[in-house]
């Protein structure tokens, strides 16, 4: 993590640890889902630098890039493999979610000008970002 954003989503980060935005704990039990190539964590570092720039204070919350050694997420406990689970494109260290809430000073969830930072993601992430519902799916291909 930087000054303009927080690694959040492992199991240890929910209420009562860095991020505020998180109401329960995450179901899943794996640890370690920040890691990412070269281009991927320049972009996150470009991007939540680039918003800090115009909303100086907001750290943008990013989670799940990569296991350290690649492949599948436990999502939900699970551990199914060959079927399409949710995080099937964060298997090799190119793609992350960048939260539609952030972090201000004060440490309060609040939420992010999203198409502001749609713009500032598309300088930076050279695949398509999809829109889900609390969040942008960003790649790097």
């Amino acid at each position: 993590a930087a000054a303009n954003y927080e690694l959040v989503g492992t199991p240890d980060n929910h209420t009562g640890t860095n991020d505020p935005c998180r109401i329960t704990a995450p179901t899943s039990q794996h640890y370690g889902n920040h890691f990412g190539t070269v281009a991927l964590l320049s972009a996150v570092e470009n991007i939540a630098a680039s918003y800090d720039s115009l909303y100086p204070g907001i750290r943008l919350r990013v989670n799940d890039m990569s296991l350290e050694n690649g492949g599948l997420f436990d999502v939900g406990n699970r551990w199914r493999q060959g079927l399409r689970e949710a995080h099937a494109e964060h298997r090799i260290g190119e793609n992350a979610d960048i939260g539609y809430t952030g972090i201000d000073q004060r440490n309060r969830c609040i939420n992010i000008r999203r198409p502001i930072l749609l713009r500032i993601i598309g300088n930076f992430a050279s695949g398509r970002t999809i829109e889900h519902n609390d969040h942008f799916h960003i790649r790097m291909r």
